[in-house]
């Protein structure tokens, strides 16, 4: 996190992602000086800061009119047969954005 607070400019914004136990200690090494001076900010997000209730069926009608494109990002299917193949491939560079096909 202080490595991600040190790269961002002037006003920028370095954002976590990762949920810690609540319980960890608390504390986060950065200057004081830098995130007032440079006007830095640290923020929390967590499901892409959405509200998944509202915000996934309002991704889901778009898809489904067609303005929101997600087939187009896939670069190959595996069956959940092949889900050894797809981190294979995933870390051998052939595949970018693999789906793991589940039959239900």
């Amino acid at each position: 996190m202080a490595e991600a607070f040190d790269a961002v400019g002037k006003g920028g914004t370095v954002v976590l992602t990762g949920i810690a136990s609540i319980h960890a200690d608390v504390g986060i090494p950065v200057s004081l000086g830098l995130l007032t001076g440079y006007q830095k900010r640290i923020q929390g997000a967590l499901f892409g800061m959405c509200a998944p209730a509202r915000d996934i069926v309002s991704q889901v009608a778009m898809y489904r009119s067609g303005q929101l494109k997600l087939d187009e990002l896939i670069t190959q299917r595996y069956p959940i047969e092949r889900i050894n193949d797809a981190v294979d491939d995933l870390l051998e560079g052939r595949n970018i954005r693999g789906v793991i096909m589940h039959r239900h």
